[in-house]
């Protein structure tokens, strides 16, 4: 993926934040990445982390919930063997668990 570099001639208020994230990037060792690519890393550790996907719409402020979807539905997708597994846990008939309890006699004690 090759970086994006907003536009100087265009006046944005933006160039100094990106240009202070391209700095950083590069004084910390990490390859250069686009600051956007930052909302998208938050998204992906948010889903990972099982937050609820209308949360992450009104954080991302997308005006609708299927436009999360459309973006970061794939990454919902991986959630979708967890899921299975929750509903199994809750489907399957538990075996009664028997609480057993052993006496010992002591070697004190005699035994008729």
């Amino acid at each position: 993926m090759r970086p994006a570099t907003p536009a100087k001639a265009t006046g944005s208020t933006a160039w100094p934040l990106y240009k202070i994230f391209k700095d950083l990037c590069k004084a910390a060792g990490l390859r250069e990445i686009r600051f956007h690519d930052l909302r998208h890393s938050a998204a992906a550790l948010l889903i990972a982390q099982g937050v609820h996907p209308k949360a992450i719409q009104e954080l991302l402020r997308h005006a609708s919930i299927q436009t999360t979807f459309d973006v970061y539905g794939h990454l919902f997708a991986a959630g979708r063997q967890e899921t299975a597994d929750k509903m199994d846990q809750i489907l399957t008939p538990r075996q009664p668990t028997v609480a057993v309890t052993v006496a010992v006699k002591s070697d004190q004690e005699t035994v008729n």
